[in-house]
């Protein structure tokens, strides 16, 4: 019976998906290029294999990912990236073993499709996030996994991912997803659309962002429960001003700030005592000291549940946490 039961609800799963996939397919043929979810992996990693090794595991049967009592983390890379070519994954995904050892982290990677041109892979976020969300429902339905314990971390356009699965799973499920970290989510194209098709503070109970290059790539303004600006809206400090420039002529100093947003980030759950950051209006009061008796909360307190616009300032170098 329960064979029969884990059948049907596979099935529906996959029509649902297929729908998502033919939509998809539609798009790609107007695009030029061909498009295949099933590039879409998941890597499970879990303390008892800190060599680095994983276990592959489907979408669609991710039982093996329930098996814990800990968090499930999902890490969610962005343009041009894979879970090799990523330089966050690694040692994220080592600091979360770490600290939690019981969890399981699932790094998920999107590389082929990533490796479209931007436009193609902005388009993809969508269709990503909904296969997401359908492993998350699978989790939570068919597993009885917590779905407090399930948080979603993307960088870049894997910050507009995270968005997406927030939407997909509340569309199936009416239930929002727990919680949703985006390290410098990506604004080429997201900036002109509606709240609806773009990371938003409704996308999850918390929503936490970090915006470190409001100037080229990242999301420029609030998009979440609770936003950190790091160093304000400006170029972050050790990081070359490139101005505004073309997004496939992208140097490495240019995603010098962008990528800061991660390197932050982990530092952060490092030393969870410092990067406190300030609620303020603006970046300008909060230099002027018009803010000091406002609410801290620390960058590495990932658990917050306090919300509103928050400053801080940073060194230029790692360590990064000014003292």
């Amino acid at each position: 019976m329960l064979k029969f039961v884990a059948g049907i609800v596979g099935r529906l799963h996959h029509k649902l998906d297929d729908m998502v996939q033919h939509k998809v397919h539609t798009i790609a043929k107007l695009l030029g290029q061909p498009t295949d979810l099933s590039y879409v992996k998941y890597f499970l990693h879990y303390s008892q294999n800190m060599g680095y090794s994983y276990t592959i595991v489907h979408p669609f049967y991710p039982e093996r990912i329930a098996d814990t009592k800990g968090w499930i983390f999902f890490l969610i890379h962005g343009w041009t990236q894979n879970r090799t070519a990523c330089p966050w994954f690694k040692p994220l995904t080592e600091l979360l073993l770490k600290k939690f050892p019981e969890s399981h982290v699932v790094q998920v990677d999107w590389g082929k499709l990533a490796a479209y041109r931007y436009t193609h892979a902005a388009f993809l976020t969508e269709a990503i996030g909904h296969r997401i969300a359908i492993s998350i429902q699978i989790l939570v339905n068919k597993n009885n996994f917590p779905l407090g314990n399930i948080v979603i971390i993307g960088h870049s356009l894997g910050g507009q991912v995270a968005g997406w699965t927030g939407k997909w799973f509340y569309k199936h499920t009416k239930k929002k997803l727990s919680r949703i970290i985006a390290l410098d989510p990506a604004s080429p194209i997201f900036t002109v659309r509606p709240e609806a098709k773009r990371l938003n503070k409704n996308d999850a109970d918390v929503v936490m962002v970090i915006h470190t290059d409001t100037i080229n790539f990242g999301y420029p303004t609030n998009c979440g429960t609770i936003d950190f600006y790091p160093n304000g809206p400006n170029v972050q400090p050790g990081c070359r001003d490139v101005g505004k420039i073309n997004v496939s002529a992208a140097t490495d100093s240019a995603w010098c700030s962008h990528r800061r947003a991660h390197d932050f980030f982990i530092e952060a759950l490092k030393r969870p005592g410092g990067f406190i950051a300030t609620k303020c209006d603006n970046f300008t009061n909060y230099k002027k000291q018009k803010c000091d008796r406002n609410t801290k909360v620390s960058m590495g307190d990932w658990l917050t549940k306090e919300t509103g616009t928050f400053f801080l300032e940073t060194a230029a170098e790692p360590p990064f946490i000014k003292r």
